[in-house]
């Protein structure tokens, strides 16, 4: 659960005034009823068909900080002006609406796989680590099979639960262009590669922080 709501509450009832937010307020959250989430949760425990699948649930709705502190602020204090002041922020906010991810991947990026991988991330939330570990043997026609996971000090291991999962990819191109990176492997192609192949070694894939450095540039 985020802390902004707790925090913001905080200091207003504490007679912040103005109130401090980090940078202009602008970065997007989606904000979900607690709620909303634990009927979400038993539906899906509920319903057999909801077995072996993912789910993301959350509200389909971005509020940007600086709104959220004004509603709240308004609660609070119905009679007396809202007026803030902006803390320096942190360097990265990874909050995107879907204007935001749409128009982060039309652009060129550097490095094509570092694009694919964060397009996958952001679709089917699945980890980073098994991103990393996803081999050519891994990747259906409509979804990929979660077999393993990938970490610089252990290499190819069991998933964080031991389990085995399939996650439906819900994009066409995306399974496409999975394949296609994997047969651009410079060291070979065969169904034990790595679909995110490392530039100069055939026995690992890439860096999760080429995946991070790509998205923020």
């Amino acid at each position: 659960m985020s802390h902004v709501v707790p925090d913001i509450v905080q200091k207003i009832v504490k007679g912040q005034d103005p109130l401090h937010i980090l940078g202009a307020g602008n970065q997007i959250r989606h904000y979900t009823y607690a709620g909303d989430l634990a009927r979400g949760i038993r539906l899906c425990i509920e319903n057999p068909n909801a077995l072996n699948e993912d789910f993301n649930i959350s509200t389909p709705d971005s509020t940007t900080v600086l709104k959220l502190a004004k509603a709240i602020w308004e609660k609070i204090n119905p009679n007396k002006p809202f007026s803030y002041v902006s803390d320096t922020p942190y360097k990265y906010d990874a909050g995107f609406s879907v204007e935001q991810a749409k128009a982060v991947f039309l652009v060129e990026w550097n490095d094509e796989r570092a694009k694919v991988a964060n397009m996958l991330a952001m679709v089917t939330g699945i980890r980073a680590g098994e991103i990393q570990g996803l081999r050519i043997m891994d990747i259906g026609q409509t979804c990929v099979f979660i077999r393993h996971s990938w970490n610089h000090r252990d290499g190819l291991k069991s998933t964080k639960n031991n389990e085995e999962r399939t996650v439906e990819v819900p994009f066409p191109n995306i399974i496409a262009d999975l394949l296609r990176i994997a047969n651009k492997n410079p060291h070979g192609a065969s169904q034990e590669t790595f679909v995110f192949w490392a530039d100069k070694s055939a026995e690992k894939p890439m860096e999760q922080k080429i995946f991070i450095r790509e998205l923020r540039e």
